[in-house]
């Protein structure tokens, strides 16, 4: 890529023939963006709301014409799955309401629990204590 102006804007040709400006960003050395900088300051619209935000209110909100909401709907198609003998469907529930279970560590070595020396357990508990 070709590098064609250096006046505040960098300007490359891309090789579909395309042409793309991008503003200069200055940052600081810690790489904060520095007063003035004008990148990404719309972000993202006030009042605008997250994808599962509005995903959860259409599925509890709507109502099929029995009165039975979407994720009733979804529950129950579940539910008859996992009754029918499917294990995953079997899995979800279970790790909803119990949740999944914790994996453990580990830290033996051939059986044996692996152990500190007296000095290192030393320095340990000093650096516990403060």
């Amino acid at each position: 890529m070709e590098e064609l102006e250096k006046s505040g804007t960098n300007t490359v040709e891309a090789p579909s023939n395309v042409l793309i400006v991008a503003e200069r960003v200055e940052k600081d050395a810690r790489g904060r963006f520095m007063p003035g900088n004008t990148i990404g300051q719309a972000g993202k619209p006030k009042g605008s709301r997250h994808m599962a935000t509005l995903l959860r209110e259409a599925i509890t909100k709507v109502v099929d014409d029995k009165g039975t909401t979407i994720d009733k709907q979804i529950l129950r198609a579940l539910y008859d799955k996992a009754k029918k003998g499917d294990l995953k469907a079997t899995e979800i529930i279970l790790d909803r309401i119990d949740g999944k279970p914790l994996q453990e560590i580990d830290i033996t070595s051939g059986g044996e629990t692996i152990g500190i020396s007296a000095e290192q357990r030393a320095k340990l508990d000093s650096l516990l204590a403060m």
